[in-house]
């Protein structure tokens, strides 16, 4: 018998996204729209970025020691970033 890692794997095969595309997509879909990117680990929660965006896209995980924005409805996002220009700690970048 594998380790725990590779049963895993084997339980994920035969999921939408393959073995690792559905654990991968869901993660990155919090941290991307089609025109933001966020980086949670320069990300400090101050929640600028969620009051600047007017369609309402970023909200915040608001946890002890786990403090970030989010990309909450990333379809809404239209690219105005107004998101990125609030952030202090440019953990929003504009995506290529």
């Amino acid at each position: 018998m594998g380790d725990m890692f590779s049963v895993k794997a084997e339980a994920l095969r035969g999921r939408p996204g393959g073995k690792h595309g559905f654990l991968k997509n869901k993660r990155m879909r919090h941290n991307n729209t089609a025109h933001v990117t966020l980086e949670t680990r320069r990300c400090v929660g101050c929640g600028e970025c969620a009051q600047a965006c007017p369609k309402k896209v970023i909200g915040m995980t608001d946890l002890p020691m786990h403090r970030h924005a989010h990309m909450e409805q990333p379809d809404l996002c239209v690219g105005c970033l107004k998101c990125v220009k609030a952030c202090r700690n440019e953990a929003l970048t504009a995506s290529n």
